[in-house]
């Protein structure tokens, strides 16, 4: 098996199931993007690029041939793992604009399927530590076992970037 050629993911059993190759996966995911690690909306539909303070909402593109050139750098990687390639499509960034110019946050497939099992088990009273780009609260919200969602977060700028926008989706 060579990794930068086909994918295996532990199944819900945890045994493992090919996925296919790189192709047979853009392809799919071209296809229906939201449906590959549902229950996420993409975040271009939500926030509009913008600034508040020193925080920056930006969108950007993954092409089909920068997915592949990603997928080829993770295959060789010294902590290669399946969940860490992406694939072609819009996403959002947030970004702290300060001296070191860092990404905080995006909503990139990787991102959803690190959040997935989060979002899908949760239930009653949520804490929610950091907002980031409300990427999970957007799921949450619709959720009927979920009571009452807390958000702890130390920047007010990200919040009043990011809670307006999600309020208003």
């Amino acid at each position: 098996l060579r990794r930068e050629q086909t994918f295996w993911v532990p199944s819900k059993a945890m045994a493992p199931r090919r996925l296919g190759t790189s192709a047979q996966i853009t392809r799919r995911k071209e296809k229906n993007m939201i449906n590959y690690c549902p229950p996420f909306v993409p975040m271009v539909e939500i926030l509009k690029p913008g600034w508040e303070g020193i925080y920056e909402i930006s969108h950007f593109e993954i092409t089909k041939e920068k997915a592949k050139f990603l997928v080829g750098m993770s295959a060789y990687s010294s902590d290669y793992r399946q969940d860490r390639f992406t694939y072609p499509g819009k996403y959002v960034s947030l970004t702290h604009k300060g001296d070191l110019h860092e990404v905080i946050m995006t909503d990139t497939v990787p991102e959803r399927m690190s959040n997935h099992k989060i979002v899908s088990q949760a239930k009653g009273k949520v804490l929610i530590a950091g907002l980031g780009i409300g990427m999970i609260l957007v799921p949450l919200l619709t959720k009927q076992n979920v009571i009452s969602i807390t958000i702890i977060e130390k920047e007010k700028d990200i919040i009043d970037l990011i809670v307006p926008q999600i309020l208003s989706y």
